[in-house]
C-alpha cells in the first residue's frame, strides 16, 4: 500500500451556486419550472444538485479532505476545503446529496414573470424590480395584496398553489396600471412588511 497515495486523496467537486433569473423562452406561459432560480442577468438556469456519487480506486484508505470550487452570485468564484482526516472503505462510494433540502423545493422556490418568491415557515419574500405602490389585507379568505406599478404592457396571469402552512397559494394578475401580487393564507394573521432594497419579506404574527 503506497503510504503517501494513501493519505493524500481529493474530491474537486465543481459546483455552480449562482442564482439564476432567466424567465422561460415564453415569459407568459404559466406552466413554470419551479425549481430553477431567476436572476436578472438572462443566464440559462443550472439544474439543482440532487447527489453526486464519487467513486475512489482500491487504493484509497483515509479520506484527507474535500475541495468545493463553487462561483457566488457575482459570478467570482471561490473555493472550500474541509478538513476530514477519516478512514474509508473504498467499496462504497462517497455520496453528495441535497437530497432533504429539496425535497419541497417546488413549493418554497418559485418564479411568475417579474416576481420572485421565497417561504420560509411564516415568512416570505418577494423580489421584484417594480415599484410597489401599496399593500393591504383582505378576508373571504385571507389575503394579503401587494399593487406594483405596471411599467410595460405586458399581460400575466397565473397561481401556485404551494399547500403550505400560513401562505397556501401565490397569484400574479395584470391590471390596467399596475400588477397584483395575492398572498392567500391558511388562517387570521397579523403581518409586517420589511423592505430591503428591491425585496420585500412579509411575517405573518
Amino acid at each position: 500500500m503506497n503510504s503517501l497515495a494513501s493519505k493524500l486523496i481529493f474530491l474537486v467537486l465543481a459546483s455552480s451556486l449562482a442564482l439564476s433569473l432567466q424567465a422561460r423562452d415564453n415569459p407568459f406561459q404559466s406552466k413554470l419550472n419551479q425549481r430553477d432560480f431567476i436572476d436578472m442577468q438572462d443566464k440559462a438556469p443550472k439544474p439543482f444538485l440532487d447527489s453526486l456519487n464519487v467513486k475512489l480506486p482500491s487504493t484509497a484508505r483515509e479520506l484527507d479532505s474535500i475541495i468545493i470550487n463553487y462561483k457566488n452570485i457575482d459570478g467570482s468564484t471561490a473555493t472550500k476545503t474541509i478538513k476530514l482526516d477519516t478512514s474509508i472503505d473504498w467499496h462504497y462510494p462517497i455520496k453528495i446529496s441535497q437530497d432533504e433540502a429539496l425535497k419541497d423545493i417546488n413549493k418554497r422556490y418559485f418564479n411568475l414573470y417579474k416576481f420572485d418568491f421565497y417561504i420560509l415557515k411564516n415568512s416570505l419574500e418577494i423580489l421584484s424590480p417594480l415599484k410597489l405602490e401599496r399593500s393591504f389585507l383582505l378576508a373571504s379568505p385571507m389575503r394579503i395584496i401587494m399593487d406594483y406599478k405596471r411599467e410595460s404592457r405586458d399581460e400575466f396571469s397565473s397561481q401556485v398553489k404551494t399547500n403550505l402552512q400560513y401562505f397556501s397559494a401565490v397569484s400574479v394578475e395584470t391590471h390596467a396600471t399596475f400588477y397584483r401580487v395575492t398572498l392567500t393564507l391558511d388562517g387570521q394573521y397579523k403581518y409586517k412588511v420589511a423592505r430591503n432594497a428591491n425585496t420585500y419579506k412579509i411575517t405573518l404574527q
